[in-house]
């Protein structure tokens, strides 16, 4: 008889693709923006886009 995944198997399975996306955004940003010189500007960098969409969404401004 087989299982399903267990429940820490589910949890890093997640943290595992929120990983990888997080990556690929901060790699991009870095590629495409020449004054971004390392992922930790590159990720200060999406984390402030991301806030500002958020922000323009609601209609803040």
């Amino acid at each position: 008889m087989t299982s399903g995944a267990s429940e820490v198997d589910l949890v890093r399975s997640g943290l595992d693709d929120t990983m990888r996306l997080a990556y690929q955004s901060m790699r991009e940003k870095m590629l495409e923006n020449g004054r971004v010189n390392d992922l930790r500007t590159a990720a200060y960098v999406v984390a402030l886009e991301k806030v500002s969409r958020s922000y323009l969404d609601i209609g803040v401004y």
